[in-house]
């Protein structure tokens, strides 16, 4: 089932304050993000996105992010 047309939606969760939702965010945007063109693209325009969910207080977001 190919569900990389939720790419986009599935970006804007990044920031979210759920850490269990935050982790499966991450593990859906590494599977899909090299999946075709238009993951490819968003993936590149998600960049800030990303950068503001590193910025965040919670310590447990980077951890997130290097186990995933």
């Amino acid at each position: 089932m190919d569900v990389s047309a939720y790419f986009p939606d599935v970006v804007k969760l990044v920031i979210c304050p759920s850490v269990e939702l935050k982790h499966y965010v991450y593990l859906y945007l590494t599977h899909y993000c090299d999946y075709n063109e238009s993951c490819r693209e968003n993936a590149l325009l998600s960049v800030n996105t990303f950068q503001q969910d590193m910025a965040g207080k919670n310590p447990v977001c980077p951890l997130l992010r290097s186990h995933t």
